[in-house]
């Protein structure tokens, strides 16, 4: 059986893709992140520890998000950013590595890599889905997923209409309707 293909992401400085395996290695050669670290250390801003955290949902491993958080922020922030960008409610799974620096940012946390939106095909037809309509997913025991297409004349609103398909593990659960507007 052949392997699932690794999950893919983006570095908030640079844009490039990445694996989820090679985040942490990406961002030590970062052109982009170096400059912004170089910025950090000449500012104002005190020292003060820094945690790299990795965020991966426990059930899909294909949803993750890599995060520094400023050591004397408190873990409310970090479930305020988590609720904002992410999740709405429920547990999440995280990762720690320690360190010590500068914060780049002005903000208690700052993204530093994100998986890259994981394909969905509509049900109807097989093509890139934007939608999710719950009644399917629910009553119906189907994915759910919609392309453009087959959301305009699908009949189900026992649920509401369908809704947009968005980057996070909560499509469609707790009543998670998108992220919030950055910064979180």
């Amino acid at each position: 059986m052949p392997r699932k293909p690794e999950s893919r992401g983006t570095c908030a400085y640079c844009g490039e893709l990445i694996t989820k395996r090679s985040v942490s290695k990406h961002l030590d050669k970062c052109p982009k992140r170096l400059e912004t670290l170089q910025s950090a250390a000449a500012s104002r801003r005190p020292v003060e520890t820094l945690w790299h955290i990795r965020i991966q949902d426990a059930y899909d491993k294909d949803y993750w998000l890599n995060l520094e958080m400023n050591g004397s922020a408190p873990l409310e922030k970090l479930d305020d950013y988590l609720r904002a960008i992410w999740l709405e409610c429920c547990g999440h799974l995280s990762k720690f590595t320690i360190g010590e620096g500068k914060p780049t940012t002005k903000h208690p946390i700052a993204l530093l890599a994100r998986n890259v939106m994981p394909e969905a095909v509509c049900q109807e037809c097989g093509q890139p889905a934007r939608w999710l309509c719950i009644e399917c997913l629910y009553e119906e025991n189907k994915t759910g997923h919609l392309c453009n297409d087959h959301v305009e004349d699908h009949p189900h609103d026992n649920y509401g209409e369908p809704m947009p398909l968005f980057n996070s593990p909560r499509v469609g659960m707790c009543g998670y309707d998108g992220p919030a507007e950055p910064p979180y």
